[in-house]
């Protein structure tokens, strides 16, 4: 996620303390003083646009901290106060482009897509010349899963920023409309840009960003049951740029899936199965692709120990679900 202004900036919003003399050395405000005295402040004066966004930055950055020591609870908390206060100050007047992408951000991050989606909107009435609230609006449409609708606006940011702001068409870029053509089903269109992100790439400062959309392509093809021989270069070389990344070393195993070689499968899976975290929803695939694999090979009690556990994770997913009932049906 991306920062707000430097901790040291936020920090020096306070001096001295009510009662402390300056001469005496004492341990500096905590971010818990400074959010204390801003409170007050903003209870004074809540229509002080200035005071809710300084309050805004310091909970971002309580929120921020308690995320590194691995307190998430408490950091979404952080960040949901923060948003709160950014809207707040929104709604005296604009922000500049740089809050409201990032409140966006955070919005998405706390599970609040669609209001990040909304914010953007306004964000470009505002800004309508500033063509990374648009990229930011695109990604924010992808990420509340209105696909078709983000796929339009990455078309029209292709359109019109080529000419103002060619540099915002990057391989990020490139990356983020791919997939969210991929996601739209528009596959063809998915194809062109993410070998358009590879392309422009940069390969030796950066290697992660190119091997997302190599593995992103390769994996793109095995779903699609096409170009196996160069799903399997492109993963390979997704591999070879960042090695032991647990998404790219399951990629390779369902390549070896697709292509009936299911020992290999199994051993790529499990391997990448250890690599990631298995608790988080998005990575349910890892162990779908476990129990497929155990199946195959007909280790049919551990194929429905790993189908269980990714439907406990996601029980939405119809899939999944269909082979849990095939798995348990054939024993």
């Amino acid at each position: 996620m991306k920062n707000l202004l430097p901790l040291l900036l936020i920090l020096s919003l306070a001096t001295t303390a009510p009662g402390q003399n300056a001469s005496t050395p004492e341990p500096p405000p905590s971010i818990e003083d400074h959010i204390a005295t801003l409170q007050r402040q903003v209870a004074a004066a809540p229509n002080d646009r200035d005071l809710r966004k300084n309050l805004a930055r310091l909970y971002f950055a309580q929120a921020q901290r308690a995320d590194t020591e691995g307190r998430r609870k408490d950091g979404r908390e952080g960040y949901a106060h923060s948003v709160n206060h950014f809207l707040a100050a929104f709604a005296l007047s604009p922000g500049d482009p740089q809050e409201y992408t990032l409140v966006a951000d955070v919005l998405t991050y706390v599970g609040r897509a669609p209001e990040s989606v909304e914010l953007l909107r306004t964000a470009r009435t505002h800004h309508p010349e500033d063509y990374s609230v648009w990229i930011a609006l695109a990604e924010a449409l992808s990420s509340a899963r209105q696909y078709d609708q983000a796929v339009a606006e990455f078309k029209a940011i292709e359109v019109n920023a080529k000419p103002a702001r060619p540099d915002l068409l990057n391989d990020q870029f490139y990356y983020t409309y791919g997939a969210a053509a991929e996601r739209a089903k528009h596959y063809d269109l998915a194809e062109v840009c993410l070998q358009e992100s590879i392309a422009m790439a940069p390969v030796d400062a950066e290697p992660q960003r190119a091997a997302r959309a190599f593995n992103y392509l390769g994996y793109l093809w095995l779903e699609r049951g096409i170009k196996l021989d160069e799903a399997e270069k492109a993963i390979l070389r997704a591999n070879e740029l960042l090695p032991d990344e647990g998404a790219f070393v399951d990629s390779l195993g369902w390549y070896y899936f697709q292509t009936k070689d299911f020992a290999r499968a199994l051993q790529h899976v499990t391997h990448a199965a250890e690599l990631m975290d298995l608790s988080d929803p998005e990575n349910a695939v890892v162990l779908d692709h476990l129990a497929q694999c155990h199946y195959a090979l007909g280790h049919r009690e551990d194929a429905l120990r790993e189908i269980r556990r990714a439907v406990a994770l996601t029980p939405e997913d119809k899939a999944i679900q269909g082979r849990l009932r095939q798995y348990e049906s054939a024993r």
